[in-house]
C-alpha cells in the first residue's frame, strides 16, 4: 500500500459566517515535515500547546508555542504553523499572517500552511494575496475539497 505524502497539522476552513474552524489532518505528512523532523522534546511542548488549544486556552497555547520556538528554533516551521492557527482563533490576523508567512517560508511544500495563510490574509482584507496562496495550496494538494472550498469562498474558481 502506498501512503500519500501531503500535509500534517491543521486546515482552517472559512465557514459561511466567516469563522475559522481548525480541522486536524493526521493521516498524511508533507515532504517538508519529513525533511525537517522536530526534536522529541519540542514535540512534547507542541503537543501541550495543542492540548491547551483544544481546551480553549488559546493565549496559553500561544505562550507555549512561543516558548517552544525560543528553546527549539529547529522546530520553527511546525511551531509557526500552529502559532498561525492560534492567532486566527484569537482574531489576531496580522500576527497570523506573520507566523504563517514564516511557516510557508520554512515549509514551502506544505499545502495546509498555504491555505491557512490564505485564510489569514483574507481575514486581514488582503484578498488578492489570499487567492495566490490558496491557489498554491490547491496546486500542492489538488484533491483536497477543503482547499477547493476555500478558493470558492474567496470568489475565485
Amino acid at each position: 500500500m502506498v501512503r500519500r505524502v501531503l500535509t500534517v497539522g491543521y486546515f482552517v476552513s472559512l465557514s459561511t459566517i466567516g469563522w475559522c474552524q481548525p480541522q486536524p489532518l493526521r493521516d498524511t505528512v508533507s515532504v517538508d515535515v519529513l525533511r525537517n523532523p522536530v526534536p522529541s522534546k519540542a514535540q512534547v511542548m507542541i503537543d501541550k500547546a495543542q492540548q491547551l488549544s483544544a481546551e480553549g486556552k488559546h493565549q496559553e497555547a500561544i505562550e507555549q508555542l512561543l516558548d517552544t520556538v525560543k528553546k527549539y528554533p529547529v522546530a520553527a516551521g511546525r511551531v509557526q504553523s500552529f502559532l498561525g492557527v492560534e492567532y486566527i482563533q484569537t482574531e489576531q490576523y496580522t500576527q497570523a499572517v506573520k507566523a504563517l508567512r514564516e511557516a510557508v517560508r520554512l515549509l514551502p511544500h506544505d499545502a495546509i500552511n498555504h491555505s491557512n495563510l490564505a485564510l489569514s490574509l483574507a481575514a486581514a482584507g488582503e484578498i488578492p494575496a489570499a487567492i495566490v496562496e490558496v491557489r498554491r495550496a490547491v496546486e500542492l494538494d489538488p484533491e483536497n475539497p477543503k482547499m477547493q472550498g476555500l478558493l470558492a469562498a474567496l470568489g475565485y474558481q
